[in-house]
């Protein structure tokens, strides 16, 4: 982000975000400082989407020279380019702000710059979705979905070196395989669950 807010309008280095949509606001997931005076914003910040609603919502790539003082929001934002992206199910977008104007307008390059980005954070975005997803399955039982047999080794043993005051119970099914048997493995999962 911080890269691409120094190219996108040379000679400036502008102030870039991602920011993931939560209803009717937008969550900030990523930010850098602007040294050109155009502020800071910070991750975790929300703030109401109503300026770019409809591009946002349209999936449109908004560049804006010098935006009209009622729709500059309390950060009185003059350029704007703002790239939605989806990941799944989540819409984001990533932006980049200054309060100061731009004196020439964007290009059919510069749209494609911001597009570029936008599509690079979508797969980083992904990849870090599903490597949670991996890392996740790799760590729990697929029925009961609480941490498997290594991941319990490995926390319980570290649990009872941090403390004194750890428990363990073992609890054995006798005859499981006959309720397996007789009354079906979704019963006997329901059971496990």
């Amino acid at each position: 982000v911080d890269g691409a807010a120094h190219a996108i309008v040379e000679g400036r280095h502008l102030l870039g975000t991602i920011a993931r949509l939560d209803g009717d606001e937008c969550v900030i997931e990523v930010a850098n400082d602007a040294p050109d005076g155009s502020g800071r914003i910070i991750v975790g910040h929300r703030f109401p989407i109503d300026n770019h609603r409809e591009a946002i919502a349209s999936g449109a790539i908004v560049t804006e020279t010098d935006l009209p003082p009622e729709r500059r929001g309390r950060g009185n934002w003059r350029t704007v380019v703002l790239a939605p992206f989806q990941v799944g199910a989540t819409r984001y977008f990533v932006a980049f702000f200054s309060r100061e104007p731009t004196p020439v307008p964007f290009t059919a390059f510069d749209t494609s710059f911001a597009e570029t980005i936008a599509s690079l954070c979508a797969t980083r975005l992904a990849q870090r979705a599903q490597f949670e997803r991996l890392r996740y399955n790799t760590e729990h039982d697929a029925l009961t979905a609480i941490i498997n047999r290594a991941s319990f080794r490995a926390r319980g043993f570290a649990a009872m070196r941090a403390s004194s005051a750890v428990a363990l119970l073992v609890l054995n099914l006798d005859n499981f395989r006959h309720t397996n048997d007789t009354l079906g493995q979704q019963t006997a999962d329901a059971l496990l669950v």
